[in-house]
């Protein structure tokens, strides 16, 4: 409870607000993200309560091989059964036996295992159960999608401590993500009323269009109609354009150089598709169709496009039930777009497709591990020599890659909802979009 009431004074809450205190549904859903992993949508601040039994079989699995050598052959089920109850009665119950790796387990086999093993895998169902636990608790399905998102790659901003280029997320734009992911007010003056957003549409509008509804955690600005080149809709544009940039950059830093020294990554204007792949019999194209730069590596030309998508329920039904569904949905369709304009070979098309909560797409993170491990290679090679130095390296360029395009779009999410938090105070926003 300490910790709890600790977490939301940093973040400037209340916690006898009606939506934090533990007297509320409300206010145990709060809590109980607060305490869940982060790769599953929490902040893993968790507790010593919640990690004893964790903590109590590996102790056991430590200790356990000196007490059968102790007792011998007078060892048996019968014994570890009266030694260990609460062992006994995980087994007798299912909790242990329904994991994977504890399938076909008996109670004096157990302890054969390793302990990291036997610890990751408890902790590991019990944090997804208390995920699909607080997913089902969330009752706006806005609100699910906007969790689900945050799995994953999308928790690396939070123990991330900046990307490679000076880049940082402030204090103000850092609490506004961890309010917005334990769903607490963003929005200023919003008291929780069925409200229509005054930046996208008039009232009688949006009383019609659940799309263009307030929500509290203040995401519904991450989707606002509202135009203008500080409204919403330019601030979407200013997103992909920083991530961009911010991609761009942070594949440069770990691209293979040739022996002229330049990179294999080329971001010096945005590439024609048909300088590099025809245009398909009878479709007209202009000079216009271009990516957002090439990738140059294995004697191949990539076309790479980013892609930052909004996980809404609306346009992306499986988001509230699947992290990533937006980000797939969103690659699938540039690749589509694509493929009926252009001859473009199988895997020649590379989208970098986000998700505005963090989520990365899995195809996504696969290329990057390519590119890194070909940045490594010499002469033809694809892949490095496997050292423990090189072993080591590729870890840290992965994660250079990883945390820099996190904390950016981190940064650019978190000043959409900052600029749209005082949507309810005028119909203009109070003031320009700042700056990623």
């Amino acid at each position: 409870m300490a910790v709890y009431r600790l977490t939301l004074a940093l973040l400037d809450t209340n916690d006898d607000d009606e939506l934090c205190t533990l007297l509320n549904a409300d206010g145990l859903l709060t809590h109980d993200i607060v305490r869940l992993r982060a790769s599953m949508g929490g902040l893993s601040i968790g507790s010593a309560a919640k990690t004893a039994h964790q903590a109590y079989l590996g102790s056991l699995c430590l200790v356990f091989p000196l007490i059968k050598t102790a007792l011998g052959d007078s060892f048996d089920t019968a014994a570890a059964t009266g030694l260990f109850p609460d062992l006994a009665r995980a087994f007798s119950d299912g909790s242990l036996t329904a994991i994977k790796a504890f399938e076909g387990v008996t109670i004096d086999t157990l302890m054969g295992k390793s302990v990291e093993k036997a610890q990751r895998a408890l902790g590991g169902v019990s944090a997804r159960k208390a995920a699909a636990d607080i997913l089902e608790r969330i009752v706006d399905p806005k609100d699910k999608a906007w969790f689900l998102s945050g799995r994953e790659h999308g928790a690396t901003w939070l123990s991330a401590y900046g990307g490679d280029f000076g880049h940082k997320l402030t204090d103000n734009q850092w609490s506004t993500l961890v309010r917005s992911r334990l769903n607490l007010v963003v929005v200023k003056d919003f008291d929780g009323t069925d409200t229509a957003c005054p930046n996208c549409a008039d009232s009688a509008t949006a009383r019609s269009e659940p799309s263009r509804r307030l929500q509290r955690n203040g995401t519904h600005a991450l989707t606002c109609q509202q135009t203008g080149q500080d409204g919403a809709r330019g601030q979407r544009t200013t997103r992909a354009q920083y991530m961009k940039q911010t991609l761009i950059k942070a594949l440069k830093a770990v691209a293979r150089k040739s022996d002229l020294g330049s990179d294999y990554l080329n971001d010096k204007k945005e590439p024609v598709v048909t300088d590099f792949y025809p245009a398909k019999p009878d479709v007209d194209v202009t000079a216009k169709n271009r990516a957002d730069f090439a990738v140059f590596m294995k004697g191949a030309t990539f076309l790479a496009d980013a892609v930052l998508t909004h996980p809404n329920p609306a346009s992306h039904p499986t988001s509230v039930k699947k992290s990533g569904a937006a980000a797939a949905a969103a690659s699938r369709n540039k690749l589509t777009s694509y493929n009926n304009l252009f001859d473009i070979p199988v895997g020649r098309l590379v989208p970098f497709s986000y998700e505005t909560g963090g989520f990365v797409d899995p195809d996504t993170l696969d290329f990057i591990r390519t590119f890194v491990k070909y940045g490594m290679a010499e002469g033809d090679e694809t892949e490095p020599e496997w050292t423990p130095y090189n072993r080591a390296e590729y870890q840290k360029r992965c994660r250079s890659v990883c945390d820099t395009i996190s904390i950016a779009i981190a940064r650019s999410v978190a000043n959409t909802l900052i600029t749209g938090s005082v949507a309810l105070s005028s119909r203009r926003l109070a003031t320009a979009a700042p700056r990623p």
